[in-house]
């Protein structure tokens, strides 16, 4: 490690941040928009989009933050964050 490189766990958490604010500003990009009913009629698809990004967001960031990051990506409820962890893992060993 760089002396100027920060510890592994102070990058894991700053990266988890930044994750879960960014989790926060799509959830918020998505209320606002389904305040506008034309466009929340017109773009259901798409807004759920937004909801399933900010979810695996925030999944990202618990995972990254997690003691057992695979099991924490395994049973958090959200099948696919776990799921392609774990074909990445076995892919890429």
């Amino acid at each position: 490690m760089n002396a100027m490189t920060p510890p592994r766990d102070r990058i894991d958490t700053a990266l988890a941040t930044m994750l879960r604010d960014t989790a926060h500003e799509v959830e918020r990009l998505g209320a606002s928009l389904c305040c506008d009913s034309h466009v929340a009629e017109a773009h259901i698809n798409q807004l759920q989009g937004l909801d399933r990004i900010a979810q695996l967001l925030g999944g990202l960031a618990a995972t990254i933050e997690a003691p057992d990051p695979v099991l924490c990506a395994q049973s958090n409820g959200f099948d696919e964050l776990g799921e392609r962890l774990s074909a990445l893992l076995v892919a890429d060993p």
